[in-house]
């Protein structure tokens, strides 16, 4: 269930603006309040994630909603560049397996697994804009680029104990950002153009999560992610061979 929606920079919603949802929310106010603006930005998030092109990091236009253009989003005025959407919800009983879908620069993918655990809260935020002054910016107004993304997850273990898991992604400073540096890390350059894109995000996870992620990999660095839409889906990461056989012998 959705506990509470977040909206930025979106149409009439110009601050940063929390609303608090139970199993039954009502909307009422005058014409131009934004009634309308609330819901146009949950079925932006709906159809986003139901889409099957998961290359787009979100839909204005598609089944649900039909939004126009990017600059017919944001807020008149506004002197910020990106609109946000958040929200908080609180799943069902449901089983999350703590996997990390990684792509190491040195090796082919793999799965960091670890043990069940029951989801108790999820909390996210996504933002977006039309990178200005970039070449592609007009582009961009139906196919806006993720700026940013932040997600919190709260689970139970098996001793019933709160277990806090979090992972914050940022495009890279400045329009197209180099990532030749990056690239030069590879022994072979990727194929797959999302591990290519993703390199021009700068991920952080958790000090729980890295330290998760280092029992299998000893010298691993986060140097980029590939995303389904907004949403996290590979981390790609650097690995020294060198050490991960010295650790081997140890």
């Amino acid at each position: 269930m959705i506990t509470k929606w977040k909206i930025f920079n979106f149409k009439s919603v110009r601050q940063e603006t929390e609303l608090d949802l139970a199993p039954l929310t009502l909307f009422a106010g005058p014409n131009s309040s934004g009634k309308s603006t609330v819901l146009q930005t949950i079925l932006l998030i709906s159809q986003t994630l139901s889409h099957k092109l998961s290359s787009r990091s979100v839909i204005l236009n598609g089944a649900f909603t039909k939004l126009g253009q990017f600059d017919d989003l944001r807020s008149i005025d506004s002197d910020a560049s990106q609109i946000l959407v958040g929200w908080e919800c609180q799943p069902r009983a449901l089983q999350r397996d703590r996997s990390l879908r990684t792509q190491s620069a040195a090796t082919d993918p793999v799965f960091l697994s670890g043990r069940d655990e029951t989801l108790e809260k999820v909390e996210c935020e996504v933002s977006f804009d039309t990178d200005p002054g970039s070449p592609q910016r007009e582009i961009y107004q139906l196919q806006p680029r993720l700026f940013s993304i932040r997600m919190f997850v709260i689970t139970r273990g098996e001793s019933y104990e709160e277990i806090l898991s979090s992972i914050s992604i940022s495009h890279s400073t400045g329009t197209d950002p180099d990532i030749s540096d990056k690239l030069s890390r590879f022994r072979e350059p990727p194929e797959s153009e999302a591990i290519r894109l993703g390199l021009g995000y700068d991920p952080w996870i958790d000090d729980n999560s890295m330290l998760d992620l280092l029992e299998d990999w000893a010298s691993a660095k986060v140097i980029g992610c590939s995303f389904r839409h907004f949403l996290p889906a590979r981390l790609t990461l650097e690995i020294d061979p060198a050490k991960e056989i010295a650790q081997m012998v140890v």
